[in-house]
């Protein structure tokens, strides 16, 4: 993936997080679980949304930590699309 396209990745995570929290002031280096903007229902939102638009998130993707800022978010959503591409071609070399 390009820095462009991670880019891209981030503004569109940020948008997510922003819609999901009902505020537009939120930036990429918000807060959002550890400052209580945002809570576990929430969490389970922004889940199931990247999931549906980007790809699946492993269980070791899924701390706090992980989520607590659109930053964050947007660096699990890349390592998690990097590592699924990864898979997808080493099976299809294999196949």
């Amino acid at each position: 993936m390009t820095k462009e396209h991670a880019d891209d990745l981030q503004s569109q995570v940020l948008a997510l997080v922003r819609s999901v929290a009902e505020n537009d002031q939120i930036e990429a280096s918000t807060p959002l679980f550890s400052s209580g903007l945002l809570d576990s229902l929430a969490l389970e939102s922004i889940q199931a949304e990247i999931e549906n638009r980007w790809c699946a998130l492993p269980p070791t993707a899924l701390r706090l930590a992980a989520f607590d800022t659109a930053a964050a978010i947007s660096a699990t959503v890349y390592n998690a699309k990097s590592e699924a591409n990864h898979q997808s071609t080493t099976s299809s070399e294999g196949a």
